[in-house]
């Protein structure tokens, strides 16, 4: 069984980008308020309380998000107050791919969306994966793909044994 969990680091870019872009508004904001703006250090404890909570809830969320693939299965847990589990056999996965945007591509993750012919949406959708693992779990499925093929192919009484005549 191989065991995959996200990154973080595209959330943590995200939540110091968001406490600059405060303090850059804040700043402006206070610049036009004049005399009647708050103390800049209340402000600041405010937005450093808020940023710390959030990553505390991120580092929860990465850690207690789980993506598993076994001989014939793919597991997905997560949740930070309420666990979710989901579990798709490989035989009813029908597409696998891998996406990247700009951003993935500059912290090194992916994407893996995983589809069934049962769900309009991905059934599946590991995010933020590093870019090994990400490599990893589709190759992973594509060989399983295939194993699956050849068994399906394969008629009756073949034991895959060449050379030997009966």
């Amino acid at each position: 069984m191989q065991k995959f969990n996200p990154s973080g680091r595209a959330i943590y870019l995200s939540l110091c980008l968001a406490l600059v872009l405060v303090s850059v508004l804040t700043t402006v904001l206070m610049g036009i308020m004049g005399n009647d703006a708050p103390p800049f250090w209340i402000l600041f404890a405010i937005y450093g309380a808020v940023f710390l909570v959030g990553v505390a809830v991120t580092a929860a969320s990465t850690r207690l998000t789980a993506y598993e693939i076994s001989d014939d299965e793919v597991l997905v847990r997560h949740g930070i107050l309420s666990r979710e589990e989901k579990i798709i056999p490989f035989d009813k996965i029908d597409n696998i791919s891998m996406k990247r945007t700009l951003r993935d591509t500059l912290l090194g993750l992916a994407n893996v969306y995983i589809d069934t012919p049962a769900s309009p949406e991905y059934e599946i959708i590991m995010r933020n994966l590093p870019l090994g693992d990400a490599k990893a779990v589709v190759e992973t499925l594509r060989e399983s793909a295939v194993k699956r093929q050849e068994r399906e192919e394969r008629p009756l009484g073949q034991t895959g044994q060449k050379g030997k005549a009966e």
